[in-house]
């Protein structure tokens, strides 16, 4: 009776995914495949998929593998971290992919509420990463390497890791926005607007361990309206010839250098700002970085908005729980012979 429920589930998320013009697919690897309808395998689901279509992948404690993706397509899962937060997904198992690559005609791609454990590389116009989480070692590259390619949002992810390109590669532009992350390293090729992040040393240092290399060093960009938690003096990289443009950002952790840009805060700590104090063994979950009300962070945006992640024109979401609506309880009469009473709670996730 429990897989019927999964079933009603998963087709009331089918049903409310109503995406103009465009199929949507299942994916489950633990079900059997209905061609053209549910596939257990991504890669089958994906080669069945044309150009502009959706792929709704479903939590699952196996691994969905990589994928190179070279048409314009849309992957949804249910999100991350879904038994720590509230109103999440009925089911909390997360959709586990593996390594991406955009290349091709996959301009316009996006990608929202997966797991990843290994990179994702770029080569591409317009793709969107959002509300994924990362987790990849620091020592085998960049988590997302953005090689070339303009219009590249990454935005609203948890990153255990990093965000980079290949300094041999193209000209990638880019918008970095509302994540948590541990650093960010650009190289004098890519320019990017970077705002509204959290950077965290240990989001970074805790998956790969080791030295831990600059939390910023980036060139030709805007970094405003972040908040960062720095290890060490002279993580963040200031100097002028980069062509950056610094400004209100807070900074935790460091005291002002000489060379401090103006309109930023210095040498605060996490407890000045956030609603749960970061700890130490590195256990960080998104809902530890939410700002208590009525803090100087509230108001310290450019705009008189919020910094980090609850700032800006797209506030993280907690969860990561993709764009569209989502069930959050679901309730069925066991007692039912011929027919079962069934109450589904469902919200809508902009």
């Amino acid at each position: 009776m429990k897989k019927n429920y999964l079933v009603i589930v998963v087709f009331a998320l089918f049903v409310f995914a109503n995406v103009a013009n465009a199929k949507v697919i299942r994916v489950n690897n633990n079900l059997t495949t209905i061609s053209g309808i549910l596939y257990n395998d991504l890669l089958s689901a994906y080669n069945f998929a044309s150009a502009g279509d959706t792929l709704l992948v479903e939590g699952s404690a196996t691994e969905y593998g990589d994928l190179a993706i070279s048409k314009k397509i849309v992957i949804f899962g249910p999100g991350y971290h879904l038994d720590l937060n509230p109103k999440t997904q009925v089911t909390k198992l997360m959709a586990k992919l593996g390594a991406l690559t955009f290349s091709g005609t996959s301009s316009g791609s996006l990608v929202s509420g997966c797991f990843l454990n290994k990179i994702t590389t770029i080569t591409v116009n317009n793709v969107t990463i959002s509300r994924n989480y990362y987790y990849v070692p620091y020592n085998v590259g960049h988590t997302i390497s953005v090689n070339s390619g303009i219009d590249v949002v990454i935005e609203q992810n948890l990153i255990w890791g990093s965000i980079g390109n290949n300094p041999s590669a193209g000209t990638p532009k880019m918008m970095i926005r509302n994540n948590i992350v541990g650093l960010i390293s650009l190289a004098v090729n890519a320019e990017a607007i970077i705002m509204n992040n959290f950077f965290d040393w240990r989001v970074y240092y805790a998956v790969g361990g080791g030295a831990i290399p600059a939390q910023l060093n980036v060139h030709n960009s805007t970094v405003m309206n972040n908040m960062f938690n720095v290890y060490q003096a002279g993580l963040i990289v200031l100097e002028a010839a980069n062509n950056n443009s610094f400004s209100n950002n807070i900074f935790m952790g460091i005291p002002e250098p000489a060379n401090a840009p103006a309109n930023n805060l210095w040498n605060k700590t996490n407890l000045d700002f956030l609603t749960i104090a970061l700890p130490a063994d590195n256990t960080n979950f998104d809902n530890r970085y939410l700002l208590m009300e009525g803090t100087q962070a509230s108001t310290f945006g450019h705009d008189g908005k919020p910094v980090g992640i609850q700032g800006g024109d797209r506030p993280y979401v907690l969860s990561g729980l993709p764009p569209i609506p989502h069930i959050y309880k679901f309730e069925a009469d066991p007692a039912g012979t011929t027919e079962i009473k069934v109450k589904i709670s469902v919200q809508s996730q902009n």
